[in-house]
C-alpha cells in the first residue's frame, strides 16, 4: 500500500497544479479589475493619468508567471524591455491586490511613472508541500 502511495505522490501533487491553475484562470478579470483599480489608485493620489489594461502585457506576464510556478519561487524575467513587478503570498495569507501594490514600494518606478501608460499582469498558483503549501503568484508588465 505505501508503494503505491508513493507511486502516485507525483500525480496528485501535479493534478491539483492543474485544478489550482484551472481555478485561478476562472477569476482571472475578477483579479485583473482589481490590481488595475489598486495601481489606479495610486495614481490618481499623485495626479497621474490612469493606466490601461494591455492584452500583450498580460501574456507575458501570464507566461512568466506560470514558469515562476513551476519552480514555485519569484525571480526577476530580466531583459523582457517591460517593467515589472513581481509578488508571492503564502496559503495562509493571500493577500489583498490593496497590499499587494502598497507592498511594492521597489516598483514605484513603473507604477508612479507618468510615462507608465500600459498594464498587464498575470496570476498563478503552485504548490510547495516543503514551505507553506500552496502560494499565488502575481506578476505585473507595464510599459513604456
Amino acid at each position: 500500500m505505501n508503494y503505491l502511495f508513493v507511486f502516485l505522490l507525483p500525480f496528485i501533487f501535479s493534478c491539483e497544479k492543474v485544478i489550482a491553475e484551472y481555478s485561478i484562470s476562472v477569476r482571472d478579470e475578477a483579479l485583473q479589475q482589481k490590481y488595475l483599480k489598486e495601481h489606479n489608485k495610486l495614481r490618481y493620489a499623485e495626479k497621474i493619468q490612469p493606466l490601461k489594461w494591455d492584452i500583450s502585457l498580460e501574456k507575458h506576464a501570464k507566461r512568466w508567471v506560470n514558469h515562476l510556478s513551476d519552480i514555485c519561487k519569484i525571480s526577476d524575467s530580466r531583459g523582457s524591455g517591460y517593467g515589472e513587478a513581481i509578488d508571492q503570498s503564502w496559503q495562509m495569507r493571500h493577500d489583498s491586490p490593496r497590499l499587494v501594490v502598497k507592498r511594492w514600494s521597489k516598483y514605484v518606478d513603473h507604477i508612479l511613472s507618468p510615462e507608465t501608460r500600459l498594464i498587464g499582469c498575470g496570476f498563478a498558483y503552485c504548490e510547495d508541500p516543503f514551505r507553506y503549501g500552496r502560494s499565488r503568484l502575481i506578476v505585473c508588465n507595464y510599459f513604456p
